[in-house]
């Protein structure tokens, strides 16, 4: 009898360890089940901190590249607007040292070369006054005198001191396009019997309708060349006054 008590109690503790065993079981089950979900939480967080992080750089990345853009373009536009203003704000100065002036009209001398006597018809159709004077009122008319005397006179050499008609052209300034913008050159040509002869514009006078270049011989040698030069003598005037005088003569 004792034996057969035992022996149930037995089988009842046993069946209470064996439900205890089931419901840790189960209780370890949801545990990790849990720990699972809490991961996948924390991973799906950590993707849209990551997702939205990129998302900002990207943004920040594209607005800093069109910001780059509109300031490379306000400065494109402010460039072309500085040499617009730069080139309708172009103005001639004339600041060679060697310039001479009579009655405040700019003056100044250089080489031209002999013409010879078979160019002296020609040349006398240009002639008024004492010398032939062409008037020269744009860039292109320099171009044209150059070309069409360029077989009578001598536009590279220089004589002694005398510039040559080149040098003079760049020195001066008369050589580029803002010169004839308000102004325009005459040009005298001398011969001379000597290259020891020097000339120069003593005085200008002008009246109504004329202008009169009074060109004069400035030194008196004893001694000197018996070679024939010539020379040309450059008075620049304004536009104004190339307009307004229709004569124009030497003296």
């Amino acid at each position: 009898m004792k034996k057969l008590i035992f022996a149930i109690l037995t089988m009842v503790i046993c069946v209470f360890l064996l439900a205890g065993c089931d419901d840790a079981m189960s209780n370890n089950k949801a545990l990790e089940s849990t720990d699972i979900s809490s991961d996948t939480e924390v991973k799906s967080t950590d993707n849209t901190e990551i997702y939205e992080e990129e998302s900002d750089v990207e943004s920040n990345v594209e607005s800093n590249i069109e910001s780059d853009v509109e300031s490379t373009q306000t400065t494109e536009k402010d460039c072309e607007t500085t040499e617009e203003n730069s080139t309708t704000t172009e103005v001639y100065e004339n600041n060679w040292e060697e310039m001479k002036y009579a009655n405040g009209y700019g003056y100044t001398v250089s080489y031209a070369g002999w013409a010879r006597d078979s160019d002296r018809e020609e040349l006398s159709q240009w002639q008024s006054g004492r010398y032939p004077i062409f008037k020269i009122d744009t860039l292109e008319e320099l171009d044209q005198f150059k070309s069409k005397w360029g077989n009578v006179f001598d536009f590279s050499r220089k004589y002694d001191e005398i510039p040559s008609f080149e040098d003079t052209m760049e020195k001066t300034k008369w050589d580029v396009e803002v010169f004839y913008k308000e102004h325009s050159l005459l040009v005298i040509y001398v011969g001379s019997s000597s290259g020891t002869l020097r000339f120069g514009v003593k005085e200008i006078v002008t009246t109504d309708n004329s202008i009169t270049i009074d060109v004069v011989c400035l030194n008196n040698p004893e001694v000197f060349t018996d070679n024939m030069v010539g020379w040309f003598v450059f008075v620049e005037i304004t536009d104004e006054e190339a307009a307004k005088y229709t004569s124009f003569i030497t003296d």
